[in-house]
């Protein structure tokens, strides 16, 4: 009596097959997005460090621009570098690249691969799943094939020396212009003290000689401020002192006038005396043709 063939068993060892390459997959994308993730920080980091060297940067901008830095990398690590740990194997387009990679194979991969799913139990007898299955499974071995290497590591091995390669340079560039990682860390105390070691240099001159440019600068600040001060209270003396000044001469009009009231009566009651308010009367315009006539007539 014949033994009966589990289909249940077969599909799985296709699987796992399938599953090997696509474990591979993922983690050859995770290390590439890691790369290019990597370079971009370092990168951007580099930018910072000719952008202090070039024009310096104040301790708590620089801090600002590097915990910035540091949030924006650890974003893309969570929803770029590790997403293709979650994402669905597509095991048709896999097995397409591994019968591109090995024609070898003679369509006997991709066929198990169609064959490896539910609905093909219905279509296709178990025996013929098997005998395709057990086929390619004798090609596979007999030509040592790892279909693991199916995928473009050279690709992968490309990303990662050029991360490196960045890396490199971000860490000769801090050694070489410090100012900025130490400016940004300085929270971080004991990472503030390993960079000042490595770099043997500390930024103690520059924080005092930037303090004593910012007080300069306060001071001279403050010197304007006082001397507006200044020129307000001079201004308001003026205007007080020609205040003074009219009200003593309003005084002595109207003493004059006192005296020349009891000296001379018609005389002083006269308009053009001094004290006197000249009062001057508008013609009046009357007539159709707005001619100016005695009496607005």
């Amino acid at each position: 009596m014949k033994k009966e063939i589990d289909v249940k068993e077969e599909f799985k060892k296709i699987k796992a097959e399938i599953d090997r390459v696509a474990q591979t997959q993922k983690i050859l994308a995770v290390v590439i997005r890691l790369s290019i993730t990597v370079t971009f920080g370092i990168l951007i980091y580099l930018a910072m460090i000719a952008l202090n060297f070039i024009y310096p940067i104040p301790t708590l901008t620089a801090k600002f621009m590097f915990y910035g830095l540091l949030a924006t990398i650890l974003l893309m690590i969570i929803f770029y570098v590790v997403k293709p740990f979650f994402d669905k194997i597509d095991e048709e387009s896999l097995a397409l690249m591994i019968e591109k990679k090995y024609p070898q194979l003679l369509d006997r991969f991709i066929c198990s691969v169609e064959m490896n799913k539910s609905e093909a139990a219905k279509v296709f007898s178990p025996q013929l799943i098997k005998a395709l299955w057990v086929d390619t499974d004798k090609v596979k071995k007999a030509l040592k094939l790892d279909l693991r290497k199916a995928l473009s590591l050279a690709r992968g091995k490309r990303y990662i020396a050029v991360a490196i390669g960045v890396t490199l340079l971000a860490f000769v560039g801090s050694l070489v212009a410090p100012e900025f990682i130490l400016k940004s860390t300085t929270d971080i105390q004991p990472l503030n003290d390993l960079l000042k070691n490595l770099a043997k240099q500390d930024l103690s001159k520059e924080m005092e000689k930037q303090k004593q440019e910012q007080s300069k600068l306060e001071e001279k600040n403050k010197d304007t401020v006082e001397k507006v001060k200044e020129l307000l209270e001079q201004q308001k003396k003026l205007n007080q002192e020609m205040k003074k000044s009219l009200q003593e001469k309003k005084e002595k009009a109207e003493k004059k006038m006192e005296e020349l009231q009891k000296k001379n009566p018609e005389l002083a009651s006269k308009p053009w005396m001094p004290g006197k308010q000249i009062k001057f009367n508008p013609p009046k315009v009357g007539g159709l043709s707005g001619i100016v006539t005695l009496g607005g007539k």
